[in-house]
């Protein structure tokens, strides 16, 4: 008898886990967002592919330091994002986020009245890939061969830096 109360009561409390897994509703990407994210890694991109890579997460030969790198994406629309400048003093921005375009750009309104849209490329609550692409048409000509001079590729139809970020 004991045993048959044992099972019933295991039985109830998987119905139980059960149910409230299947009740559970998929995270919006908003939600999904809503955290504090570090740079995991930066790369160069041109026509939607990686060309290079400025920054991993404990890389030994990072051409630029994203370590100190933290943006805080609040659920109240707010943003802090917080890294060294290029002498090495903190600096801090804040402003206002929200996604557009069905949740396809990431928007960065800052106080002064300026914005930045990134594409978004993919949201987990584990790893958030944005990137920032400009069209080779509006690029002047220099730029192309100086970018193809670097990084060994020119770009047909856009290139950029993209973003990926972790908790």
């Amino acid at each position: 008898m004991k045993h048959l109360f044992v099972l019933t009561v295991l039985f109830a409390f998987t119905l139980i886990g059960c149910k409230k897994g299947e009740d559970a509703q998929p995270q919006t990407i908003t939600q999904q967002i809503t955290r504090t994210w570090k740079a995991y890694k930066v790369d160069v991109v041109a026509d939607s592919k990686s060309v290079g890579n400025f920054y991993t997460k404990g890389g030994k030969t990072n051409d630029v330091d994203f370590d100190s790198f933290v943006l805080v994406l609040n659920a109240d629309g707010s943003f802090t994002e917080s890294d060294l400048d290029a002498q090495g003093k903190p600096y801090t921005d804040k402003g206002t986020w929200k996604t557009l375009n069905s949740d396809k750009n990431l928007e960065f309104k800052y106080p002064d009245g300026t914005s930045i849209s990134y594409d978004i490329i993919s949201t987990s609550p584990t790893e958030l890939i944005y990137s920032l692409l400009f069209p080779v048409a509006g690029a002047a000509p220099q730029d192309i061969k100086d970018f193809a001079a670097d990084f060994g590729v020119t770009p047909k139809t856009s290139y950029g830096i993209q973003f990926t970020l972790r908790p």
